[in-house]
């Protein structure tokens, strides 16, 4: 049996996760303008995750924080937590969504990655900051 895996990620003006469903605004995007690098920058992260069919009824690690080219972690923002899988009948595969706020305080333009892990499964997504 294989792992949880990420089926989506991405980076939203705005994203919700209620009953299962995600509601997303302005979501896909891989750059930002900023007006202000004095101001905190803020979106929304949000997930469509896959649970395999008999996974056991225990909590999945989830995390996430944003990193430069170099790999160094930039800011404080992490998320950090566990989706909690039920357990399902044999044969059947379980979905979770995820939705939650990003926020960034830069000094300016950069390449940034906002990284992804879910169990064993990880993903990321290219962040380019720009002065606008």
């Amino acid at each position: 049996m294989s792992g949880p895996t990420i089926r989506t990620l991405l980076l939203a003006d705005h994203a919700e996760a209620i009953n299962g469903k995600l509601y997303i605004h302005g979501g896909g995007f891989t750059a930002m303008a900023v007006r202000d690098f004095a101001d905190v920058q803020r979106c929304s992260l949000a997930a469509i995750l896959d649970i395999p069919p008999g996974h056991s009824p225990r909590p999945i690690p989830i995390a996430a924080h944003i990193e430069d080219q170099a790999g160094a972690r930039v800011g404080d923002w992490e998320l950090t937590g566990a989706i909690a899988a039920d357990e399902a009948p044999e044969g059947v595969p379980g979905t979770a969504v995820l939705a939650g706020p990003v926020e960034l305080k830069l000094d300016g333009p950069a390449e940034l990655r906002l990284r992804f892990a879910f169990g064993e499964a990880s993903g990321s997504i290219p962040l380019r900051v720009v002065a606008g």
